[in-house]
């Protein structure tokens, strides 16, 4: 009798990064915070440009993005008390743009792209275009 082996286990480092990427937003604010690697973005800038997203949701994918590492946070003091939180993507969420780019271009190779022009956001990551 063949012993059945599980291809990704709990364990598996594959399992763990796809797991991490498959996140709702995730990939959304990776692609956001590497449009400007350099950019700090604000919570407010964050959640503007995302506006479906809620405001507790938001803070609990920055707050996960951080704890893996991806992003950094910095927390101002402004005039009045007010506080402002900034995040900006790290030198180990850098190393994921390469893995997006890799996953843009087997993308697509697989799926034509379907705007007539260019989409802003996959431009960012390989061109783009209309596939006739």
């Amino acid at each position: 009798m063949v012993k059945k082996i599980e291809v990704l286990e709990e364990d598996c480092r594959i399992y763990e990064v796809v797991k991490f990427l498959s996140y709702k937003w995730n990939i959304f604010l990776l692609i956001k915070f590497w449009e400007d690697r350099n950019h700090e973005f604000s919570f407010s800038e964050l959640k503007r440009e995302f506006k479906t997203i809620t405001s507790k949701s938001l803070s609990l994918k920055l707050k996960n993005l951080e704890k893996n590492k991806v992003i950094s946070k910095r927390i101002l003091k402004t005039k009045g008390n007010k506080i402002e939180t900034y995040y900006k993507l790290t030198r180990e969420g850098k190393k994921l743009i390469p893995i997006l780019k890799l996953i843009k271009f087997w993308g697509d190779s697989i799926y034509p792209c379907k705007v007539e022009k260019y989409c802003n956001r996959c431009q960012l990551l390989s061109a783009c275009y209309k596939k006739e």
